[in-house]
């Protein structure tokens, strides 16, 4: 197993608002221009706007070392001053044990596969690798970025829980056991939307399954078969084989009366969903603060909903959002990407060299 060596992290907490902020700064071997942190990096930063994302500091870790991916973060090695203890965690509790403590060292492992999918949850990010290892960063209190072994064909990050299909079709999630949306039902599956309180998931015969909360009936799916799922906050929607879609559950802002007509992908968020016509044009429905479920014209490849925002891929491979900006969620990195998530913090997305990156993060972490 080969280790990278590189970056060195110094920092300070402080408590803003019942939140814990944390202003960090990445002493690494190479100058990074991201967010505009660029050159000497021998001071601390005490403004989080200009802060490095965990994900920055990983890219500027893989390329001054010559290569390897360490964008999963799961294998981060803090070796502390403290107390001389090594111990393996995931990146931003690597950020937290660095506070107050100088000459903090970060070891990647970098041998693993590259990655192939990527699903963007409520402060941690889950990816699916090219060998079926899936790997969670970010926010850890429940245990929700800790994944658990075996291979997967597929992942959905939510926003307490994760859930994936494991390579013999059988479903596995992690998490917040809260309403036992972390005990999915025994069979065969062929795709998974985790939400909050609840998921769903498709059988072989493209029946819909729900389990954990029930409110509003999100959990009683109609007897209808789908293409495609998506769990809400308090609903969910699926595609049929004609394309048109069906939703069920709340309605408050009409997130459960979808438009006539075909689509060919449909992403649910929390309040609205969007979904991509046959020409490519995105139109949504449900929630529109801050223009939510006002998507810009033009053709998308792939579209993605998130709590305040959502993003699609144009055919160029750009990234396009729209939606609410309070943390950057919107001001999109000027890269190329074959694949975008939105969800509550931050929005990641795939790139063509199997790599990910991610923005739109409060905390700096991403």
């Amino acid at each position: 197993m080969t280790r990278k060596r590189g970056c060195v992290l110094a920092g300070r907490r402080s408590l803003e608002k019942g939140l814990i902020a944390l202003l960090a700064s990445c002493l690494c071997l190479a100058p990074s221009t991201s967010r505009g942190f660029s050159g000497d990096c021998s001071q601390p930063i005490s403004d989080h706007a200009a802060l490095p994302l965990v994900s920055d500091c990983f890219e500027i870790l893989r390329t001054a070392t010559g290569g390897g991916d360490c964008n999963g973060m799961d294998a981060c090695v803090c070796d502390t001053d403290a107390d001389g203890e090594t111990v393996t965690l995931d990146a931003l509790r690597c950020l937290q044990a660095a506070v107050g403590v100088t000459g903090v060292e970060l070891d990647c492992d970098c041998s693993w596969g590259p990655f192939v999918r990527v699903s963007a949850g409520n402060w941690h990010t889950c990816a699916l690798r090219s060998d079926g290892k899936v790997e969670c960063w970010g926010f850890n209190d429940v245990d929700v970025s800790a994944a658990p072994d075996g291979a997967f064909v597929q992942v959905s990050a939510g926003e307490f829980a994760n859930c994936g299909i494991r390579s013999d079709k059988t479903v596995a999630c992690w998490g917040w056991p809260i309403y036992y949306a972390t005990s999915p039902p025994p069979g065969a599956f062929e795709q998974v939307s985790a939400g909050p309180y609840h998921n769903c998931a498709l059988r072989l015969d493209g029946s819909a399954e729900c389990w954990g909360a029930d409110f509003q009936g999100i959990s009683t799916p109609p007897d209808s078969v789908f293409e495609q799922l998506g769990a809400g906050e308090y609903h969910n929607c699926g595609l049929r084989p004609d394309g048109t879609a069906e939703c069920w559950g709340r309605n408050l802002y009409g997130e459960s009366t979808p438009p006539s007509g075909e689509f060919t992908q449909i992403s649910v968020g929390p309040h609205n969903n969007c979904g991509l016509r046959p020409d490519g044009t995105a139109e949504c429905w449900g929630w529109d603060s801050g223009g939510l479920s006002t998507p810009p014209p033009g053709s998308f490849t792939q579209i993605s909903v998130g709590w305040y925002h959502a993003c699609g891929v144009r055919p160029d491979r750009s990234v396009e959002c729209w939606g609410w900006n309070e943390f950057g969620e919107t001001t999109t990195p000027d890269e190329v990407f074959d694949q975008v998530s939105a969800s509550v913090l931050p929005i990641c997305a795939l790139r063509p060299d199997a790599t990910v990156h991610c923005w739109g993060s409060f905390l700096g972490v991403a």
